[in-house]
């Protein structure tokens, strides 16, 4: 009796180990989501997010089994009305391997976009950082779904991976190439784009375009 308890006393933590093992092993690909918060070219230590959009894609994967990071090109806190929302990596220290799926939100700052599409900056203006576009192709190279909504749209036409895609956004980018496909979610291949984010627009598209890149990565 003696050697069955010493057997289990020693096997059991064994046991224990590989299960934690293979679990924390899985996390890091098949079950891990990368959100990056668009920003804008300001100098404040603490930028302020204009809606609760990446909360809510936060939420809605975890909510779906998967861990989730943010990342942004800055590394830096953003705060939501009384919430602050750090960054876990800077852009520059992400492996896209360790991924499954990546989400680029509508924007990180207090600056509400009217629904008169007129006060919308024309393409070409300077929207992103140099660091979120180079992100955005390495993502696209390495064939993994991506979901971009709103000004995010932007960062993928800037990194000229819409080429031949169908796109959504508040109007036609007129990206040499790529295809308007109109204002609601769009999916082309594992491209998945939509045009607005909470207070961005007349319809807030956070949940269906998550819903979009989780049955993406499901597949």
């Amino acid at each position: 009796m003696k050697h069955i308890s010493s057997f289990l006393l020693l096997t059991f933590p064994l046991i224990f180990f590989i299960c934690i093992s293979q679990k924390s092993f899985s996390a890091e690909t098949s079950d891990r989501v990368l959100i990056i918060l668009k920003e804008y070219y300001i100098s404040a230590g603490i930028q302020s997010m204009s809606t609760n959009e990446a909360i809510l894609m936060k939420q809605t994967l975890e909510n779906a089994g998967f861990d989730v990071d943010i990342a942004s090109a800055s590394g830096r806190k953003f705060l939501i009305g009384r919430v602050t929302l750090e960054s876990d990596y800077k852009l520059g220290e992400v492996n896209v391997d360790n991924y499954s799926g990546f989400m680029i939100t509508c924007s990180s700052l207090g600056m509400n976009i009217s629904s008169d599409l007129s006060q919308v900056p024309a393409f070409g203006e300077a929207y992103s950082k140099p660091e979120e576009v180079a992100f955005a192709q390495k993502i696209v190279d390495s064939g993994k779904p991506i979901a971009a909504q709103g000004k995010g749209v932007v960062i993928l036409a800037e990194a000229g991976v819409l080429k031949g895609k169908k796109y959504s956004y508040m109007r036609d980018l007129q990206v040499d190439e790529a295809i308007y496909g109109g204002q609601d979610v769009v999916k082309d291949g594992n491209i998945m784009t939509s045009s607005f984010c909470p207070d961005h627009g007349p319809k807030d598209q956070t949940v269906k375009l998550t819903e979009a890149l989780i049955a993406e990565i499901q597949k």
